[in-house]
């Protein structure tokens, strides 16, 4: 049998050749999430009280009100550079402490506190009400992202450190009596932080056994109350600035706590070597001097305001400059009263009649309406002067044609508000825009008060002058318009 001839194999499938993968398109720039913004977020008037029964003796922190505000925020603001400015501002309420009695012995000062408390019969203290706190003050700007920056003040007047003692007892320390006053200051930027305060403590009685919390936390050179002594000026007062830079990549707590400390030192080391001579001169000075010392705040003086006026009366102002103008130890501190006639007159002020406000709105639109029409009359006028050369001309009208669109947009801005309050005219509303009023009245008097004082001790003496922030509320028992108290105080600049 014939083989049957081989067949041939088929030729190989030509692999084509392999092509390189296509780089990976980039992808598309992550989209934001949605964005929660706050344009701006008002709290007034809160009012709590925080009370520890835990504590012995218990500890009270009554906060008489509360004010926050803040702007501008949003989520954004921790990964986009969106800004936001912020304020808080913290009143305390009425405790119940010892009763304070300033001694003017210089010599007692040397050896003791510069005050004593005040003790009834069974040699405890008598108890008078003081407000735990005047004052605390925070505001700031910042912006988080991407590289955190901004200002933060914060400012704290008049806290009573003897409000804290149940607290302090828990640590072994006991704080009879003492003031804190502090200002401290934060700044941000791509260099870092720099941090600025300065505390200052008026009547201080504070003890601890040796090897207490405060010697060992802060490293004391010698005992507590060798320290407090050593740190005391000719007023009582312990003051202790301070200054630290945190560099950009940070720096751990204690890396913080160790510079604070080694400032404090400094402090301290300088204070403990001019100890002696402070005591000498205060033993020299003492002689031939007894008595209570002066305290200046009973030197203080009221300006009187008519209700929602915001110029202030003079009349005992001279008197005050006389005896403080010349001395630039003295700074003088202004604090603002509103009265109930104030608060009356300015929820008129502040929220028309509706009927008014219509009135009003009429007249605007029609005000409106006559410069538009003497606008649509001089816009082409000024073109046909510039296109036939009449170049001055053409500069005036065009000067009078601004001033129109100046005015016309004052009028419009009015009309918004005229029409705002006639959509929000509610109770809360009303509430706001009053207190709004009050707030601007009373900047305006604090700033007016201010101008006067430079007047007389000149405009050089600014730093002199300390304006408190002021409150929307009515003082109790001020009846009429509201006041400003000018206290001096005594002090280094």
């Amino acid at each position: 049998t014939a083989t049957p001839p081989a067949t041939a194999t088929p030729p190989a499938t030509a692999t084509p050749p392999a092509t390189a993968t296509p780089p990976a398109a980039p992808s598309p720039p992550s989209r934001r999430g949605p964005e929660f913004a706050i344009d701006e977020l008002s709290v007034f008037g809160l009012a709590f009280t925080w009370r520890d029964e835990t504590t012995s003796p218990p500890t009270l922190l009554p906060i008489e009100e509360l004010d926050l505000d803040v702007q501008r925020f949003s989520n954004l603001a921790f990964t986009e550079p969106v800004p936001f400015v912020f304020r808080l501002n913290v009143r305390g309420g009425q405790i119940e402490l010892p009763r304070r009695r300033v001694r003017s012995s210089m010599l007692r000062s040397i050896v003791t506190a510069t005050t004593d408390l005040v003790t009834g019969g069974g040699n405890q203290p008598r108890l008078e009400e003081r407000p735990c706190l005047d004052e605390l003050d925070i505001e700031g700007h910042l912006q988080v992202a991407p590289v955190t920056k901004g200002r933060v003040k914060t400012t704290i007047r008049s806290f009573e450190l003897a409000s804290l003692r149940g607290i302090a007892r828990r640590g072994n320390v006991d704080i009879t009596d003492g003031v804190l006053d502090a200002s401290i200051e934060l700044d941000l930027s791509a260099k870092g932080a720099d941090i600025r305060s300065r505390q200052t403590f008026t009547w201080l009685q504070i003890s601890e056994p040796v090897g207490g919390p405060i010697s060992t936390y802060l490293k004391l050179p010698a005992p507590l109350d060798a320290v407090l002594f050593a740190l005391r000026n000719e007023n009582g007062e312990q003051r202790i600035p301070l200054q630290l830079h945190v560099p950009p990549d940070g720096m751990s707590t204690s890396g913080i706590t160790a510079a604070v400390i080694e400032a404090l030192t400094r402090l301290i080391a300088d204070a403990i070597a001019s100890s002696p001579i402070r005591a000498l001169r205060g033993v020299t000075d003492a002689i031939g001097r007894s008595g209570h010392r002066v305290d200046l705040r009973d030197r203080a003086i009221v300006m009187r305001c008519a209700a929602g006026s915001a110029q202030p009366g003079t009349a005992d102002l001279d008197a005050l400059i006389a005896s403080f103008g010349s001395d630039d130890t003295i700074t003088f501190v202004i604090n603002h009263e509103f009265g109930a006639a104030d608060h009356e007159r300015l929820a008129v002020l502040a929220n028309p009649d509706p009927g008014l406000l219509h009135r009003g709105i009429a007249r605007l639109l029609e005000q409106i309406a006559e410069l538009e029409s003497q606008r649509t009359r001089l816009a082409p006028e000024v073109s046909a002067r510039f296109l036939a050369g009449q170049l001055h001309e053409a500069d005036l009208r065009q000067k009078e044609l601004r001033a129109l669109d100046d005015r016309i947009g004052e009028l419009e801005l009015s009309l918004d508000t005229a029409l705002s309050r006639l959509d929000g005219d509610t109770p809360r509303h009303r509430q706001r825009r009053t207190r709004t009023a009050a707030l601007e009245l009373a900047n305006l008097r604090l700033e007016t008060a201010r101008a006067i004082l430079l007047e007389r001790i000149g405009a050089d003496q600014a730093d002199r002058i300390e304006l408190r922030v002021p409150r929307a509320v009515a003082t109790a028992g001020l009846s009429g318009g509201g006041q400003l108290v000018v206290t001096p105080r005594r002090g280094p600049r």
